[in-house]
């Protein structure tokens, strides 16, 4: 996917302080901290999610069958990505987890897996969840629009539609 060896290594050898910056990368990569940080799952992890799927994005030459599963570390980081939307509380997302989300959606079909997460823990009658919910839904909605237009084929709308009844049809859909 990426060669390092043409596309950094040989660039960097070729700066001025190209020998420098490489012994400096070398020792970082050495140290524990910033395993230690990613490793928290924090805003780091998210920006890393966030510029990992960019950069698969950008480099594959056909965009709409991109062999996700095929990417190394792929499953590992969506694994990781899926833990922590599971665990954190939906009102309280930061941003960069919302934005990690997007950029995950160059993949359409992990949608429904959102879709099920966000839905599974959310009560009808936590009002302050049940918008944020339905907030990054319609991000989730309005990327793929912006990308593809079309939601994928597998697109589970009964359960979409079945989370969409229970909050109307619940004691508070007046608030909302």
């Amino acid at each position: 996917l990426f060669d390092w060896e043409n596309s950094f290594f040989t660039i960097l050898n070729e700066q001025p302080t190209g020998q420098e910056n490489k012994e400096i990368l070398e020792k970082t990569l050495k140290t524990q901290s910033w395993k230690d940080r990613i490793a928290k799952r924090g805003v780091a992890f998210f920006f890393f999610v966030i510029e990992w799927a960019e950069y698969v994005h950008r480099t594959t030459v056909v965009k709409d069958q991109i062999p996700w599963q095929e990417i190394p570390g792929f499953v590992r980081l969506l694994k990781a990505f899926l833990i922590e939307l599971k665990k954190r509380e939906t009102k309280s997302f930061p941003e960069a987890l919302t934005n990690a989300s997007l950029s995950l959606l160059h993949n359409e079909k992990l949608i429904n897996i959102f879709f099920s997460i966000l839905y599974r823990k959310t009560s009808v009658f936590d009002n302050l969840n049940i918008f944020r919910v339905y907030e990054l839904i319609d991000k989730w909605f309005s990327r793929i629009a912006a990308q593809s237009g079309l939601l994928p084929t597998t697109f589970d709308y009964p359960f979409f539609l079945q989370g969409m009844y229970f909050v109307l049809d619940g004691e508070h859909a007046l608030c909302i």
